[in-house]
């Protein structure tokens, strides 16, 4: 599993920024991945934890609902395909996102933040294209529909900076 600790942390900054404390600690989420994972006997999979507010009063004052956590995971196969690894995925487009928000729930991985990622996915299918790059509002590289980018240049790994994406790079990065 690539960076589950990582991870977690920013399902729980993610959680915290929407005002939601979840009832277990990252250490008994990443217990309940990797459980979840056995128990359904998979040894390649998509994680996805969800940290969300249950059910409660409608509204948009989420306060008063629950905070819910649970761990879904499933065989996907290769996102962009099987043959990706070995020859590529086609073509790749590149778009733009000026209005790319700077509020602060932007960092948070969020079901809403999901949004953008559907429409760059979207138009580069329906352009012909495998996979789509955003671009953030000085024409400068971001990330991809559902990945994020990153590049090693002379053995350092190098992401785009937070403000050209909505994820934080790691220590020691850039």
């Amino acid at each position: 599993m690539f960076r589950l600790d990582a991870h977690t942390e920013r399902l729980f900054n993610s959680a915290k920024i929407y005002w939601m404390e979840p009832a277990f600690t990252p250490g008994q989420v990443n217990a309940a991945i990797l459980e979840t994972i056995r128990a359904n006997k998979l040894e390649a999979c998509y994680i996805r934890p969800v940290v969300y507010r249950g059910a409660g009063q409608l509204g948009v004052n989420p306060l008063g609902s629950p905070v819910e956590t649970l761990v879904m995971v499933w065989d996907w196969g290769k996102y962009l395909g099987k043959e990706a690894l070995e020859q590529g995925v086609d073509r790749l487009r590149e778009l733009l996102d000026p209005d790319r928000p700077e509020h602060p729930a932007a960092m948070a991985k969020s079901a809403g933040n999901y949004m953008n990622s559907q429409l760059i996915k979207v138009e580069a299918v329906k352009g012909g294209f495998a996979e789509g790059i955003a671009l953030d509002a000085a024409g400068y590289v971001s990330e991809g529909s559902g990945e994020n980018l990153f590049a090693v240049v002379k053995g350092r790994l190098v992401t785009p900076p937070l403000v050209s994406s909505v994820l934080p790079a790691s220590p020691g990065t850039r």
